[in-house]
Formats: structure tokens, sequence, C-alpha cells
């Protein structure tokens, strides 16, 4: 009931005042933007962050699935941990953590309950077949 669905474009969040949210929230997203849609974004999300708010990223970490990346034709964008934590810093944002091996490239499983195993993977002390990356970046 508290859920409200707003559809817009990242690169625009005028329809959000100032310091808004708490936190802003975006899973295998930045990939399928153009670089300066990126920045527009980011601009965006710091702006309406509160001071000490967060941006948690689920991405693609190129330098994981290199040969699988381009599977998805829309991906236009290519970034690692250690790239895209740079981007972030040089957006205006703090470093709270980064994990290089994060979740599985793709989460399609012939397994019906596939889905409940995930807080059993992110468990385990080494995590194969990651191929996506997390980021937690914070509004200083």
């Amino acid at each position: 009931e508290d859920v409200e669905a707003v559809v817009g474009d990242a690169p625009d969040l005028s329809l959000f005042a100032d310091a808004e949210f708490d936190t802003v929230t975006a899973s295998n997203f930045i990939e399928h933007l153009d670089h300066a849609e990126i920045d527009r974004c980011f601009t965006e999300v710091l702006r309406v962050l509160r001071p000490g708010g967060h941006l948690i990223l689920i991405q693609p970490n190129f330098a994981l699935a290199p040969r699988s990346y381009f599977d998805d034709y829309t991906h236009r964008t290519i970034h690692t941990d250690v790239s895209l934590a740079d981007r972030l810093g040089a957006a205006g944002f703090d470093m709270v953590r980064v994990e290089r091996r994060f979740l599985p490239l793709s989460m399609r499983s012939r397994l019906s309950f596939g889905h409940r195993l995930v807080p059993l993977y992110l468990r385990l002390p080494w995590r194969p077949l990651a191929g996506q990356m997390l980021l937690i970046a914070r509004r200083p």
C-alpha cells in the first residue's frame, strides 16, 4: 500500500524534490545507458538523496564476464567494480562497499525454487559463477 510506482526517465528525476529519498537502488540498469546519460543520472541521484543517503547498484561486472557481457545486445557501456567505483567517486559519492563478486550474471534457472537459494549463495565465502558486482555509495 505504501509503494507508488512512477515511470520516467532516470537521467531526469525532476518529479522528485531535493533530498527526498534515503536510498536509491538500481539493478542491472546502468549498463543500458550511454556515458552522458549515466553522468546525468548520477547527478540527479545525488540531488534526490538526503545527505548520508545511499545508492545501491547491482551491475554486471565486465571483468568477470567479458565473453558473455554483450550477449545482451542492449548493453551500451562497460564497467568493472574498479571503474564504476571510480566513476561514482568522480560524481561526488563516497564509496561504502564494493563487492567484485556478488551474484551470477544470470539468475535464470531450471529450478523452480532457485530464487530461494540466493541467501545461501550470498553466505558462501567464494561465489562461483559470479558475474555481477554490488556497489554501495553514500551521498556526503
